[in-house]
């Protein structure tokens, strides 16, 4: 009786908020059986919508809650059950208060059993994935969360979801592979990784992210930049995302779509002027917040794009275009994204199937930023002399002779060296050292 009329909108208010602990109860008796929980279960989806059943639920059915989806079987439990169970946990997660309190009662490893399950239905899948989703806004249950295995159902949701699933699963899967990425954009030294990028690549979250590059909105395309800058980092999956073909296609599609404004444009103006459209001229209709978007853009792709092309994947970044797409970051007006275009171009000039497209391409950019100077200028000098070396040790140390045998006709008189201030092409000059 209290569970149907819990369910009657008139009457929740009034006449069931003090009913929530009996329903709790309820909830968890051993032997109550299949139709005494799902009704139970239906109930406490309508009273964690009231204040007084939402503090209730959060003081001490939360556990009960938990029983149900841990173990289904004991209570014979529905699909109807649990998702009327797992939409209570969804309604107490909107708020931090709720996310902790769900946190604290270890929930994450029977929601992704219930995720991950071979019995369980869609529905029932993309509900508790949701959850967890929900529960990674949290930095102390980012742990938990990896141990529990998360990153399976969250792929999972990212790859088969609908777009606000995907769009969920995105932002919680970038929580996770951020927790340890406490590292510079397209830092030279990949960083040792958790479990959870190896997990994820597993699970198969690349094809899902690069599609999100193409498909996906602007703000969903950042956060997909930025798990695969985290991956591309990390020593346990970087040379996954390097063999990712379509990754690196989707990278370097999304710097060359960049609309990007003009240097007045870029620049903060006190007084900005409403646009005025006109034929022709797009980048009159690049708003501030758009260049900032656009600034974050170009920083994650040229990042990933160095990070990878560091870890070895050189030959397959410039067959993807790598080098054309970086002359327009190469050119930003912000420091941080030049010099983040300029790091990815240098690392790929250590490869000779680089050049060819650097001189048609980005050599016109790179002495421009060197003639500008700075830490940019530094590293574009770099990719324009990849293997520099300018002033030679005068003692080096005596390389070891590769060749262990003795030559058996030993020239009886050794060659001189050659003067310090010798010209390149003089060979050798037998004018005593005046010194």
């Amino acid at each position: 009786m209290l569970a149907r009329l819990a369910t009657n909108p008139a009457h929740t208010e009034t006449m069931m908020a003090s009913a929530t602990s009996v329903l709790i109860d309820a909830l968890s008796l051993p032997a109550g059986g299949a139709e005494l929980t799902l009704a139970a279960a239906a109930a406490l989806q309508q009273l964690v919508r009231t204040a007084k059943g939402r503090a209730e639920i959060l003081a001490g059915g939360i556990g009960p809650c938990l029983k149900v989806l841990a173990h289904p079987e004991e209570g014979e439990a529905s699909e109807a059950t649990l998702l009327h169970t797992l939409a209570v946990l969804q309604q107490l997660v909107v708020e931090g208060n709720g996310r902790l309190a769900v946190c604290g009662s270890n929930a994450a490893y029977p929601l992704v059993r219930l995720a991950t399950g071979e019995d369980s239905t869609p529905a029932t899948r993309e509900a508790a994935s949701m959850i967890l989703c929900s529960l990674a806004q949290e930095k102390s249950e980012l742990p938990a969360l990896v141990s529990a295995g998360a990153a399976a159902p969250l792929s999972a949701l990212l790859r088969d979801g609908a777009t606000p699933a995907q769009e969920a699963a995105v932002v919680a899967i970038r929580q996770l592979t951020t927790a340890q990425a406490r590292r510079p954009a397209g830092a030279a030294a990949p960083r040792k990784g958790t479990l959870v990028e190896a997990a994820l690549v597993e699970a198969g979250v690349l094809a899902p992210l690069a599609a999100l590059l193409w498909h996906g909105s602007p703000a969903v395309q950042v956060h997909a930049l930025h798990v695969l800058l985290n991956l591309a980092s990390c020593q346990e999956s970087q040379q996954a995302v390097g063999a990712e073909r379509d990754v690196l296609t989707a990278c370097v599609q999304r710097l060359s779509r960049v609309r990007r404004p003009s240097a007045s444009a870029a620049a903060p103006s006190p007084r900005p002027s409403p646009p005025q459209p006109q034929r022709g001229n797009s980048q009159l209709a690049i708003s501030h917040a758009e260049i900032g978007e656009i600034a974050e853009i170009e920083s994650l792709a040229a990042g990933t794009l160095a990070a990878l092309a560091a870890a070895g994947a050189r030959a397959a970044v410039v067959a993807a275009g790598g080098v054309e797409a970086l002359v327009g970051p190469l050119t930003s007006p912000r420091p941080e994204v030049a010099m983040l275009a300029a790091r990815a171009l240098s690392a790929l000039a250590e490869d000779a199937v680089s050049h060819a497209p650097l001189a048609a391409s980005a050599l016109g950019a790179l002495i421009d930023l060197v003639a500008k100077g700075g830490a940019a200028g530094k590293v574009a000098m770099v990719a324009l002399n990849p293997n520099p070396n300018p002033n030679p040790n005068p003692n080096p140390t005596p390389i070891p002779n590769p060749n262990p045998h003795p030559n058996p006709h030993p020239h009886p008189h050794p060659h001189p060296q050659p003067h310090p201030n010798a010209q390149p092409n003089s060979h050798y000059n037998h004018t005593p050292n005046p010194g």
